[in-house]
């Protein structure tokens, strides 16, 4: 009897618990809501705020002469940035706010090694060897936001689509002019 007792003790102390956390838990859903919209407002300003300051405004379709020994980072320009769908933009410049930030922190090594990396906007690119031989590659922006572009030492243009992180980029920076680039 005592047993019974005690065990319908603890059941309704666990029901009273769960109540009171459920309870707690819909009354502030509202003030949770709230601050999770304030949050998701101020990431998606800060976002907005990155990506205008320096979403590249060249003209998309003016082909760019690249000369070896070239780092190039590529990013949809600030033209086809306006003609994309509202509801994209908000992926675009998570994309965009993340390229740029891994960019210039791979930036800063590479000018230690002499490097003077630049951003384009341009899908047209002409490539011009020291030879004289010009090579044309055209970036699908319907398909690529970002990339990387690496052109040097008689290679053919390496073209890296997609965001990387400052030491992948490094790596494959690396790789591509055979040299020993440490952070």
């Amino acid at each position: 009897m005592i047993n019974n007792l005690i065990k319908i003790r603890i059941f309704l102390t666990c029901i009273f618990l769960l109540s009171f956390f459920i309870g707690s838990c819909c009354t502030d859903n509202s003030e949770n809501k709230s601050i999770i919209n304030e949050q998701e407002n101020r990431k998606a300003q800060a976002i907005q705020d990155e990506t205008k300051r320096k979403n590249i405004t060249e003209a998309p379709d003016k082909p760019l002469i690249i000369k070896e020994n070239t780092i190039l980072f590529f990013a949809i320009s600030q033209a086809e940035y306006n003609l994309l769908e509202e509801k994209l933009k908000y992926e675009v410049d998570e994309i965009l706010y993340d390229f740029y930030r891994y960019a210039e922190k791979a930036i800063e090594i590479l000018k230690k090694y002499g490097f003077d990396p630049s951003f384009s906007g341009s899908k047209n690119m002409i490539f011009k060897y020291s030879t004289g031989i010009e090579e044309r590659i055209n970036i699908n922006t319907k398909e690529h936001i970002v990339a990387l572009i690496l052109f040097g030492n008689n290679k053919k243009p390496k073209i890296f689509y997609g965001v990387f992180q400052d030491d992948e980029i490094l790596k494959k920076i690396s790789e591509y002019f055979n040299i020993d680039i440490k952070e």
